[in-house]
């Protein structure tokens, strides 16, 4: 999952330390494309910023960033320039703890993604977000709704489920004083691993090869008290007051929206769930991307990338206010 790895000479890959203004430094690596050459005077140009969720880092968006980048580049009948910023933020498999002075939480992260888009010079930037870095892109529209140009959602918190049950049960052992050590012990085990990521993902099941060294470098950050203490932070503040405030804000966002919704039975994120943020959207659209749990970036990034294609290509949606699905 280094993007070092990526050969392909269709795009290009920067890695950067940025220093916000709220005092974080943010680990985030940078996917730029633009398509070749070529007759057709259609141009589709956008900037995204993708958020991932716990125990994951901004490698999560890696493999569906460069599957969405080679179908562009394989369509001629557009022109494509698209910016793929993906930020480590600290949840949990970040490597660059917060000052002691701080304290995590979805504030300040949402705050921070803030930022990142500033720092970044992203352009009314579609927001990515997955498990819980669905919950964050929800709680940023409803303070900075004016700084997007659209959302994409995949299985994620949201409304009275952030946490769902059980995962829930993470906030209350959060708030345990032997946390941290709790954590670093189950997380030496390959076994643990397994179970905690596979849980939530097919590939991370099967802990093999290239997908065994992702899953223990995102585990590996947790065995540092420093990111111990912010992991504990922020899912102690992990709560629904977050998600269902952040829910009065959809009917005035009036941006496209793509729910990519696994067509599995996933053990948190229900179809339902699925359904009813298409519905309290004014312009949204649910599609269902089958071969995956719920980490659909890592389980299917092949059909995701498709989907992002003709959504930010506006084929979802014919100047109307209309839900679909497909």
């Amino acid at each position: 999952m280094d993007p070092r790895r990526i050969t392909s000479s269709l795009f290009k890959t920067s890695q950067t330390l940025l220093s916000l203004p709220n005092q974080l430094k943010i680990q985030c690596t940078e996917f730029s494309f633009e398509s070749s050459p070529r007759s057709s005077q259609k141009l589709v140009q956008k900037d995204f910023l993708m958020v991932h969720g716990v125990n994951f880092s901004g490698a999560l968006w890696y493999k569906f960033a460069q599957e969405l980048i080679e179908l562009a580049e394989a369509d001629t009948s557009t022109r494509y320039k698209f910016r793929c910023v993906m930020p480590t933020l600290p949840l949990g498999a970040h490597t660059i703890p917060l000052p002691l002075s701080m304290t995590n939480s979805i504030s300040l992260i949402v705050d921070s993604l803030y930022h990142i888009a500033k720092e970044c010079k992203l352009e009314k930037a579609i927001l990515f977000g997955n498990d819980t870095g669905g919950a964050l892109c929800q709680v940023f529209l409803s303070k900075y709704s004016s700084e997007m140009g659209g959302l994409v959602l995949t299985n994620c918190d949201s409304y009275e489920d952030f946490f769902p049950i059980p995962l829930s049960l993470l906030h209350y052992a959060a708030f345990v004083p032997c946390f941290g050590t709790l954590v670093k012990y189950l997380m030496k085990w390959d076994s643990t691993r397994r179970v905690v990521y596979g849980v939530v993902s097919r590939k991370a099941w099967k802990q093999e090869g290239e997908m065994y060294d992702f899953v223990k470098e995102m585990a590996s950050p947790l065995f540092e008290p420093s990111i111990q203490k912010d992991y504990a932070n922020v899912l102690q503040d992990i709560t629904s007051v977050h998600t269902m405030e952040a829910a009065k804000a959809f009917p005035s966002f009036d941006k496209p929206v793509l729910v990519a919704w696994t067509s599995e039975r996933d053990w948190f994120f229900k179809e339902e769930m699925a359904k009813r943020l298409v519905a309290d959207f004014p312009k949204a659209l649910l599609r269902k991307i089958p071969n995956s749990k719920t980490i659909i970036p890592l389980d299917n990034p092949s059909d995701l990338a498709q989907c992002v294609l003709e959504f930010v290509n506006g084929e979802f949606f014919n100047g109307d206010k209309q839900s679909k699905e497909l």
